[in-house]
């Protein structure tokens, strides 16, 4: 059985630097992140939930990464905060992150 894997993405890009490059690279990252082995899912919290704003470029790597299965838990206190809304995932809460973490075998931070 396959270990079950969570990412968190707390930033609005990856890594540190040039953010048009930090968008870059993370877009690159969501698209082959389905190659990780045992991907249960993507938590995003404080800036990383603004990845899920309607006129963010990423949105479509989200979608597919919905698509296969993979779930993606935004905090609903940093979309309330940023004033975050999609149609794309529900909101989420502390306790759901934690319970994701808490499940997972390996968590990786970007």
């Amino acid at each position: 059985m396959p270990k079950q894997t969570v990412v968190i993405i707390n930033r609005f890009g990856m890594g540190s630097g040039d953010p048009d490059l930090g968008k870059e690279i993370l877009g690159s990252f969501l698209r082959k992140a389905i190659l990780i082995e045992g991907l249960r899912s993507i938590l995003l919290y404080n800036e990383g939930v603004r990845l899920l704003s309607a006129d963010c470029p990423l949105l479509p790597e989200f979608g597919a990464l919905l698509d296969r299965g993979i779930d993606i838990y935004p905090c609903g206190t940093c979309m309330n905060k940023f004033g975050i809304q999609t149609s794309l995932v529900r909101s989420s809460c502390m306790d759901v992150i934690v319970s994701e973490m808490s499940m997972a075998d390996k968590v990786i931070t970007i």
